[in-house]
């Protein structure tokens, strides 16, 4: 008898200690994803995450870890900066991720003007109307480049060739970007000139295609055409304002009669809504950064002009490039279908067919038991992975869900673990989130 009542006490008591587990990382999960504004006096107070919509070690992700590396080496915020890379999409993934992200000042998005030409081209249904801005800090010129064999020795032969013959010569780029509207700008400038555009990748696989000669002309950053000056390539254009006194013998392109200046600032935006003490607080942070003399001469060395805009000079800034672009006409791009979705719907449809028949099947053998279990956890597996790489629901939710549906169908013929199976789910689910944010730091 006593040994019962011990047993209960013990139950009860593990029941206890677990529920106020589940409350603590509850609370701490609500407060982590919390949507309440900060003010001056409170933040930063915890690590800022700022998500770089392309992979690590690329241009974009090389400029905001020096950036990165400033701050943390010059104090400049009590806390953190934590760099976030989620490429893909031609960058609408990270751009997304931001955009859906609580507006707590803690969650920051670093883009150019791919993010608005993502929008012009429909790829993505918001631009940077749908951020609130904190800062530009620096800008990259760019530079036409075909193979030194190549029979064009100036912007003005290539365009009056592509007017002559509409898409003869084959100009490579990333769809969707930079380097395609910077193409869709000089053909704009040559009324009848018509390139053909074709999908090449980054500056790297671009550069590779062009001496390859399975593209004709494609656009760079003047950092990609210093670096490889030595190789087999030639210089037709700088399309910035004035010739770079480090590229003297390089004209621009409004010097060859073609009207097109095109260049990329680098921005930092806040989910829309952020409290204008965070936008002022990072806007301020960035401005230091960029006053050090270390900062300036790590960019310089990258080709990139450091400059600092924030407020109204930034807001002009975005309408004048927003303006520019919605001008130029472009085609729907082809996109492949979502292969994601429809295998998400063709397994949900499985699943449900699944459970309908085998209420009505009369096979008693445990084998073919045991084979429709396993089946339909490896379906959920496949589901739950499929729906959290979508952002569709909440992490905490489908884990939570997950575990529960899981531990249902291996112990459905147990009642009594029931209590046990809600607690796991909720540690399980709660417990991941909080060592994945707060301790980890990954964005979820």
């Amino acid at each position: 008898m006593e040994v019962r009542k011990t047993n209960k006490s013990l139950q009860y008591t593990t029941h206890f200690i677990v529920w106020c587990l589940i409350v603590f990382l509850l609370v701490k999960s609500l407060s982590a994803s919390g949507t309440t504004h900060e003010t001056s006096n409170n933040f930063p107070r915890k690590p800022i995450k700022v998500v770089v919509p392309n992979r690590a070690g690329g241009g974009s992700d090389i400029i905001v870890r020096l950036f990165q590396k400033t701050i943390t080496e010059k104090k400049l915020m009590p806390v953190p900066l934590i760099v976030l890379n989620r490429p893909g999409g031609s960058s609408t993934i990270g751009s997304r991720s931001v955009k859906n992200a609580d507006a707590d000042g803690y969650t920051l998005l670093s883009s150019h003007e791919g993010l608005l030409i993502a929008k012009s081209t429909g790829k993505v249904p918001y631009g940077v109307e749908s951020f609130d801005p904190i800062a530009g800090t620096g800008i990259v010129d760019l530079v036409l480049l075909v193979k030194a064999d190549s029979p064009f020795q100036n912007l003005s032969q290539l365009m009056q060739a592509v007017k002559e013959k509409p898409r003869s010569q084959v100009f490579g780029c990333s769809l969707g970007t930079p380097s395609h509207f910077s193409g869709l700008l000089l053909e704009q400038a040559v009324p009848g000139a018509q390139f053909n555009f074709v999908q090449a990748g980054g500056g790297s696989s671009r550069f590779e295609k062009l001496l390859g000669g399975h593209i004709d002309v494609s656009l760079f950053s003047i950092s990609e055409y210093k670096r490889n000056k030595s190789k087999k390539i030639r210089a037709l254009a700088f399309l910035g304002a004035k010739r770079l006194p480090s590229l003297p013998d390089l004209p621009t392109a409004i010097e060859q009669g073609i009207q097109v200046k095109s260049n990329l600032m680098f921005y930092w935006l806040y989910p829309k809504n952020t409290s204008q003490e965070c936008i002022i607080y990072m806007a301020n942070v960035f401005k230091k950064a960029l006053q050090e003399e270390s900062l300036q001469n790590e960019l310089r060395s990258l080709n990139i002009s450091p400059q600092f805009l924030k407020g109204e000079d930034l807001q002009e800034r975005l309408d004048q490039e927003r303006k520019k672009i919605n001008q130029v006409k472009t085609s729907k791009i082809i996109e492949l279908p979502e292969f994601h979705k429809i295998v998400l719907v063709v397994l949900a449809v499985l699943l449900i067919f699944i459970f309908l028949t085998s209420s009505k099947q009369k096979i008693q053998k445990s084998y073919s038991s045991y084979n429709l279990l396993a089946f339909s956890i490896i379906i959920i597996t496949v589901l739950y992975a499929l729906i959290l790489g979508q952002h569709w629901i909440d992490f905490r939710l489908l884990t939570i869900g997950f575990i529960f549906i899981v531990g249902w169908l291996l112990s459905r013929k147990q009642p009594q673990l029931l209590l046990g199976l809600i607690e796991l789910s909720l540690v399980i689910g709660l417990g991941l989130y909080y060592i994945f944010t707060e301790i980890v730091m990954i964005d979820l």
